[in-house]
């Protein structure tokens, strides 16, 4: 076991499950790091609304983002991420011992189905609805990532932080089949994508530069300026049977369409988790912009004018789901009205930003710029 302290919990649930553990490989490695803005570096606060022929197929995706051509958040931070998987438990578990001797911790995958800590732990809503989450519309299979510190007599000592917000000892019986992953799980057997789940698998991370904090804060200042820029601009692209929207683009088109609705309530549900992945993406630039004014990058007065959004979204999301349990006719009349709100906030948010922060450099390219 590895007699440390185990890095904080107090992580937002809407960051991705990997990001905290390679934010604690950094800090080992002496470098600066900020959680806020990996997810940024991928421009996970950017809104983007993407939608087929009708609201059938409408959602907004967090991973098309790659066709503005921007690098990824691990090779802007030179980082190398190298997945592997074991034939067995036991050869798996011979290899991470050795490693806890060492006194290093490991980033392994698994299913949350296997996991005490999680609601999913032999849960039939997870197998029923494998794929998706809780007011998610997009089908989405892998295994999830979670943080070793060491075994011992007492357990396994687990670093989970999203998100369960959990760092405890879990016993070797539930590790051992949580490790086997979704794929290992028999009735998933047939399911979509299933060979997606690799059992025993882990991941290796290899921290290729050490970035002072005078560096970190340039990339702070080239990803708020890349989202702004992106936000205003509005940029919209077809992709196949397909358009998807960027910026204040995606909250207008999202708006039209539900303008042409004339109070339909067919597709509440879609609506629901639409309104709860836009509260999130909005959130997540909230999160960068707390940390550029606690490291002085940003004046007050920009993040005065993000935290009356935030509050707009949790409003818009949580009187929806309201709403809709009460079956209230005029829904989605009341959300047009609150969004249309919330898209004069944040135009002047992000002119703000952008304003004060013009002549930044946008953030890299591959193919350079």
């Amino acid at each position: 076991m590895i007699k440390t302290e185990l890095p904080s919990v107090d992580i937002p649930s809407y960051v991705y499950c990997l990001i905290p553990y390679i934010h604690a490989k950094l800090k080992a490695e002496g470098s600066a790091s900020a959680i806020s803005l990996f997810s940024n570096l991928d421009l996970a606060g950017l809104p983007a609304y993407v939608r087929g022929a009708s609201l059938d197929s409408a959602r907004v995706d967090f991973h098309i983002k790659s066709i503005f051509g921007f690098d990824s958040f691990t090779d802007i931070m030179k980082l190398e991420l190298h997945e592997h998987q074991y034939d067995s438990f036991e050869s798996g578990l011979a290899s991470i011992n050795r490693s806890f001797a060492e006194g290093k911790p490991v980033i392994l995958s698994g299913s949350t189905y296997h996991l005490p800590y999680f609601s999913d732990y032999h849960n039939q809503w997870f197998i029923d609805n494998f794929g998706y989450t809780i007011n998610t519309t997009m089908y989405i299979v892998g295994n999830h990532w979670f943080s070793v510190y060491g075994i011992d007599e007492s357990g396994v000592r687990i670093y989970d932080p999203i998100p369960s917000k959990f760092a405890g000892t879990i016993p070797m019986e539930d590790f051992r089949h949580a490790w086997g992953g979704n794929s290992l799980i028999t009735v998933l057997a047939n399911k979509k994508d299933i060979e997606k789940c690799k059992p025993y698998g882990q991941l290796d991370v290899r921290v290729g530069h050490i970035f002072s904090q005078s560096e970190l804060n340039d990339l702070f200042r080239r990803t708020a300026y890349t989202i702004a820029s992106l936000y205003l601009k509005g940029d919209s692209f077809k992709l196949g049977e397909e358009r998807c929207w960027f910026g204040l683009a995606a909250l207008s088109a999202f708006i039209s369409d539900l303008e042409q609705l004339e109070g339909d309530k067919r597709h509440v549900q879609r609506i629901e988790g639409i309104l709860g992945s836009t509260k999130v993406n909005r959130f997540q630039i909230g999160e960068l912009l707390h940390d550029m004014r606690q490291l002085d990058l940003i004046p007050q007065a920009i993040l005065d004018a993000y935290l009356p959004l935030h509050k707009k979204w949790e409003t818009a999301y949580n009187a929806f789901v309201i709403n809709m349990a009460r079956n209230k006719d005029d829904m989605i009349d009341r959300t047009i009205v609150l969004m249309k709100e919330a898209l004069d906030m944040e135009k002047h948010l992000f002119t703000m930003l952008y304003r004060y922060l013009d002549g930044t450099p946008l953030l890299p390219r591959t193919a350079g710029e």
